[in-house]
């Protein structure tokens, strides 16, 4: 189901690339047809469409164990509430995301279109920005077209990305059966993705396994379903909180049999985190920074371009512009409130287990867990030793700190995009820099030529 919709809602926005790009190349009559931004109504309504039917499928055999888990269901970061209001926020984050995949392919072919008719305005904006130190030649080869054919690209690994994740690439198109959830643990085997075996030929001491239900949750990104995503959060994070809050370890052999000890709970919640952790970050990289910020910047930049040569006036596309750059202003803040709730999550759990951690020597042994479902299927060794406790603490504290650096660029380049374009609806001109605020009007006749003269 997630495979598919991945497929459907990016599909969409291949087929407006085409629509928009080919059909106009070899129809010059329907051009005008083709640009009406009802073209992008129609993408946006089937892809969403398609993504809410699939959210929801995959939602009706997840919802009763998250409730069972979680207990209480809370939206916007850590706000009490029922299961309606939890509902058309979920589903309303969902329209959001995947309104702005389609969004993003009709920014690309817009970029195409319109590049050589504010090329004037876009090397003048860079010529008085805090990169005009660069050659003016520069800016007339790094055109918007060709930046926005570099950021696309970027943008689609949303996509592709996730397919690391699969076993293989025998894609199956028929309904298949989700993995099975229960109140204690998700009970299937972990398999190795296409991923660990890339990483694998990189060095053999790597053995990176992952569930079933991961990789529903990279196909959820990879589509935008954020209703699906919210289950992939909040389950996981009260999960690691039982184990903390009752220190629930391995399952041990006694001379009983298996019993479960206090033993290896520390290890488990790492574990636990770290898993999370690389579903997360991986998804804010390729969303936030890759999409968001490097994309909302160019998009601004143009649209910001496109006024000052229409010497402020309104457009008839506009519209559609402006509700791309809100989308991408809005799909943010799910995933820096998720950046938040990780960190807090980490912290607690640095807090819970940074004494046993510090403590126990490196040859030490640290538990003995037997290999059993409870267990959590995780590739366990006979043996742990408190270096490995300390090797598994190391790389949640790495990802915490890569999650905070990757927050703070992306905030900062998302920010300074969003002064850009309030700023720039105070100035005659049409065009704001940080370092000179508002710009005068271009010249009529700039160009590289005579750009020195009006330095």
């Amino acid at each position: 189901l997630a495979m598919t919709s991945a497929i459907v809602v990016w599909g969409c926005a291949f087929g407006l690339v085409l629509v928009r790009g080919c059909g106009g190349w070899l129809m010059p009559q329907l051009q005008n047809t083709l640009n009406n931004p009802w073209v992008l109504a129609v993408a946006v309504g089937v892809a969403s469409s398609y993504g809410w039917n699939t959210d929801l499928k995959i939602m009706k055999l997840c919802i009763i164990p998250m409730v069972q888990r979680v207990k209480q269901l809370r939206v916007f970061g850590g706000v009490p509430a029922n299961f309606e209001v939890f509902y058309a926020v979920a589903m309303l984050s969902s329209f959001v995301q995947i309104s702005t995949i389609q969004m993003n392919a009709w920014f690309l072919v817009t970029a195409f279109q319109t590049s050589q008719q504010y090329l004037s305005a876009w090397v003048y904006l860079f010529k008085h920005s805090c990169l005009s130190f660069i050659a003016c030649e520069a800016w007339t080869t790094l055109t918007p077209a060709t930046v926005a054919l570099c950021l696309w690209p970027l943008s689609v690994l949303q996509l592709f990305q996730p397919m690391l994740w699969l076993k293989d690439l025998h894609f199956q198109f028929k309904q298949r059966p989700l993995p099975q959830i229960q109140l204690y643990g998700v009970y299937e085997e972990p398999y190795e993705p296409l991923y660990g075996r890339v990483l694998r030929r990189v060095s053999s001491d790597i053995n990176l396994r992952i569930f079933h239900h991961e990789q529903l949750f990279q196909l959820a990104t990879a589509s935008g379903l954020k209703y699906t995503g919210a289950f992939a959060l909040s389950y996981a994070l009260k999960e690691v909180s039982d184990i903390k809050d009752s220190r629930c370890g391995f399952q041990i052999m006694t001379s009983a049999g298996l019993d479960v000890m206090y033993v290896g709970w520390e290890l488990r919640c790492l574990m636990k985190l770290r898993s999370l952790q690389r579903n997360i970050v991986t998804r804010m990289f390729f969303v936030v920074f890759l999409k968001q910020s490097l994309q909302m910047n160019l998009q601004i930049t143009l649209y910001n371009a496109a006024k000052m040569e229409r010497m402020g006036q309104w457009g008839n596309t506009d519209w559609s512009q402006v509700v791309s750059i809100f989308g991408l202003w809005v799909t943010t803040l799910p995933e820096l409130v998720d950046a938040t709730i990780l960190g807090v999550a980490f912290l607690k759990i640095r807090k819970a287990v940074k004494d046993k951690v510090f403590q126990i020597p490196d040859d030490e042994i640290y538990a003995c867990p037997a290999k059993s479902k409870t267990n959590g299927n995780f590739n366990l060794k006979e043996e742990y030793k408190g270096s490995d406790l300390k090797q598994w603490y190391r790389a949640t504290r790495r990802s915490f700190i890569f999650m905070l650096i990757l927050v703070a660029v992306s905030v900062f380049m998302i920010g300074y995009a969003m002064a850009k374009f309030v700023f720039t609806m105070r100035c005659k001109s049409g065009l704001w820099q940080f370092q000179g605020g508002c710009l005068d009007r271009m010249p009529d006749s700039y160009n590289c030529s005579n750009a020195k003269e009006y330095e």
